[in-house]
């Protein structure tokens, strides 16, 4: 019986075994997978690791960008603050701050080699238990794991910019409360009064910093002791500054109130709000401090400079109107010089022609006379004699004497009559800009300051709120060069005084502007770019100590001489009448004057290359 049972038994399990399995569900399969202890285990164990890994991170790039002094105001203007942070986070010799010089990296190595080889290992070990599909949906979740690791973990940067976005804007509230109480701006040195101000700067051994583009925003980088010329932090350098020219700082910057604020400690002098009194008080300043730092070895100093005042409109028309008159004289005695020359031309020419006629008829007359007593005195002692010898030699060398001259006038006549083209050109050219003056009398370098010899300068006040304070330094700094210029009883003609002091200007304020030339484009205060292009183009072919002498009038060398001897005689003459041409040419007709620098261009570019060829023979 017992027998019987067993054998039943075993019958029934080899059944049992032998019954198919059925399919198990996604649910099961999931649960099977998911409540596996050892996967369990691993899971938390990546967790844990993640959580460590994203807060190093984290703090990485915090302390990164708090205490790493590798940047400067004008990454600002370059890189967004992410890519900063993420360019100069990098690893190598002078930083090892990189991904794998770093713990966090080398966890974020080891979670990506883990999560990778257990999927692989588990994918193996159950593939005998699991279908392809769950297997497939198994491995996608491990890499949706892994993602979103990788998202957590490489969005630090950005989180880390946020949050010190935070914290600078929560500084600044803070520095701008200080900042707006007068007694608060005593002790941390601001001096705002303009007297004070000016005996600063002029007990300053250099010109001083400035800033007129944003000066809230650099006022409060002064007293944060953020400076454009020096490295410091990403957070100091970067977020900011970011925050401070930003749009959305300007009702906290908005508390501050201010004209002008000289910092004495770092010499910096930021002007928010122009006025008649600010300029005529530190305008003339800066100006003076610009000129003795760059070009004291020419300047001949005076006790007193020039007396720099600025007009309102009506009285500044009223000065106009008398410059206005002497332009127009100017334009009368040209027009009238080159119909001189013209009137010139055609009597040379003609006394020429009447000269050659005369030649022809001489000629004819000595050769006539010259063959007859030729025959006679070989008729008479023979040819072989040494009296008929003699003549027939002082007959020829008289015959090819007018022969000479006449050759001579001829090739005279050819060139006046060349010439003479050009300065009907010329006069049509000094014509037509008269006539365009007479209908719209603006003269460029009249139109912001005017300089009246020997001590006053006279500037226009624009009452605009866009206007800036170096526009009214850059006229001042023009004018002034013209002092010292008349002063040291400078002799050049008009274009080329006009031309020379307004590229010295232009450098200058370029100078000036320089530390802020990056935040915003150096404007062109110039009345005449076609003039600076043209003495730029000639300093770089000629000495700039000799022009610089010969504009200062410091030795008795004069401009056409040093020119003549380095591009050839008479290419003086020829750039100056061009350089005329463009000085009287008004503004608006703007082809005419570029086709003149390039003239001029051309004449010194073929003369410089003639120069050239005959050096190296």
């Amino acid at each position: 019986m017992v027998k019987t049972n067993k054998t039943s038994h075993k019958h029934h399990l080899r059944r049992i075994r032998k019954k198919p399995q059925a399919e198990k569900s996604l649910s099961r399969v999931l649960k099977e997978i998911f409540w596996n202890r050892t996967y369990l285990y691993f899971i938390i164990a990546f967790v844990i690791l993640s959580i460590i890994t994203i807060w190093l991170s984290y703090n990485s790039y915090e302390h990164f960008a708090l205490t790493a002094r590798l940047f400067d105001i004008v990454d600002l203007y370059k890189y967004d603050s992410n890519s900063l942070l993420l360019e100069r986070f990098t690893c190598n010799t002078e930083n090892t701050n990189g991904l794998l010089c770093r713990l966090d990296g080398l966890l974020l190595i080891v979670l990506i080699l883990g999560i990778e080889g257990y999927s692989i290992w588990t994918i193996v070990k159950k593939s005998h238990r699991l279908q392809k599909r769950y297997l497939i949906g198994y491995f996608f979740l491990q890499q949706v794991l892994l993602a979103l690791v990788f998202f957590i973990y490489f969005s630090q940067p950005n989180s880390v910019i946020k949050k010190l976005s935070q914290l600078a804007k929560v500084e600044i509230t803070e520095t701008v409360s200080l900042i707006s109480n007068p007694k608060e701006r005593e002790k941390l040195g601001m001096v705002e009064s303009l007297s004070i101000v000016s005996e600063k700067i002029e007990e300053a051994t250099v010109t001083p910093t400035f800033f007129e583009f944003e000066p809230e925003a650099e006022a409060i980088l002064q007293v944060k002791n953020i400076f454009h010329t020096e490295k410091d932090t990403l957070y100091r350098s970067v977020i900011i500054p970011s925050f401070l020219y930003a749009s959305e700082s300007a009702s906290i910057k908005s508390q501050i109130q201010f004209n002008s604020i000289f910092f004495p400690k770092t010499n910096t002098l930021i002007v928010k709000t122009i006025n008649q009194p600010v300029i005529e008080q530190l305008a003339p300043i800066l100006v003076k401090k610009l000129i003795a730092n760059n070009y004291s070895e020419y300047v001949i100093w005076k006790k007193n400079g020039p007396t720099v005042s600025v007009l309102d409109e009506e009285k500044y028309v009223e000065l106009m109107k008398k410059k206005e008159e002497q332009r127009k004289k100017e334009f009368q005695n040209k027009i009238q010089e080159i119909q001189w020359y013209i009137r010139d031309i055609d009597n040379t020419i003609q006394e020429l022609q009447t000269d050659i006629k005369q030649i022809d008829a001489e000629y004819i007359r000595y050769e006539s006379y010259g063959q007859g007593w030729l025959r006679n005195c070989e008729i008479s002692w023979g040819a072989s004699d040494s009296l008929c010898v003699d003549g027939k030699k002082t007959i020829e060398d008289g015959l090819n004497s007018l022969r000479v001259q006449k050759n001579e006038d001829e090739l005279l006549v050819k060139q006046f009559i060349e010439l003479k083209p050009g300065w009907i050109q010329s006069l049509s050219l000094w014509q037509k800009a008269y006539e365009d003056f007479l209908k719209n009398p603006i003269i460029p370098e009249y139109q912001a300051g005017i300089f009246i010899p020997p001590n006053d300068i006279f500037i226009k006040w624009i009452p605009k709120d866009n206007s800036y304070f170096s526009y009214y330094v850059n006229t001042i700094l023009h004018e002034y060069f013209h002092y010292e210029a008349a002063n040291s009883k400078n002799n050049l003609s008009a274009p080329f005084d006009e031309g020379i002091t307004d590229y010295l200007t232009t450098e200058l304020t370029k100078k000036f502007l320089k530390a802020q030339s990056f935040v915003m484009e150096t404007p062109d205060y110039s009345g005449y770019p076609e003039l600076i292009q043209v003495v730029s183009y000639l300093l770089k072919q000629l000495s700039t100590e000799d022009i610089l002498n010969v504009y200062f009038n410091r030795n008795k060398t004069n401009l056409n001489k040093i020119i003549d001897s380095k591009f050839g005689k008479g290419v003086y003459d020829q750039i100056k009448i061009n350089m005329d041409q463009i000085y009287y040419t008004p503004i608006a007709d703007i082809d005419t004057r570029k086709s003149l620098v390039n003239t001029v261009k051309s004449l010194l570019a073929k003369n410089e290359a003639t120069d050239s060829a005959a050096l190296d023979k």
